[in-house]
């Protein structure tokens, strides 16, 4: 599976895992397992996922689904073409 493809899905696994279980604490090591990245990938996706304001790190580092309006996130997560990194759209 080419590395772009393997991203897309983590972050559909991760959205997925949140909408399923809204009170669902994470820590990366964690989220790593569950969507079978490299932690430094996993903390991309998830950086960018509390860029657009879907998720929120706890005081101990985990991360939750950030408040309800979060199924309602507008902007997208999208790849730079050049560095393969998940990026807020515009």
């Amino acid at each position: 599976m080419e590395a772009s493809t393997r991203v897309v899905v983590a972050l559909g696994r991760l959205k997925g895992l949140f909408f399923e279980f809204p009170h669902t604490l994470v820590s990366l090591d964690e989220a790593s397992c569950i969507v079978g990245l490299e932690p430094h990938q996993c903390h991309a996706l998830l950086s960018a996922l509390e860029d657009v304001r879907f998720l929120e790190r706890t005081a101990d580092g985990k991360y939750s689904l950030r408040c309800a309006e979060a199924s309602s996130v507008a902007a997208p997560i999208t790849m730079r073409a050049s560095a393969g990194q998940p990026t807020a759209a515009a």
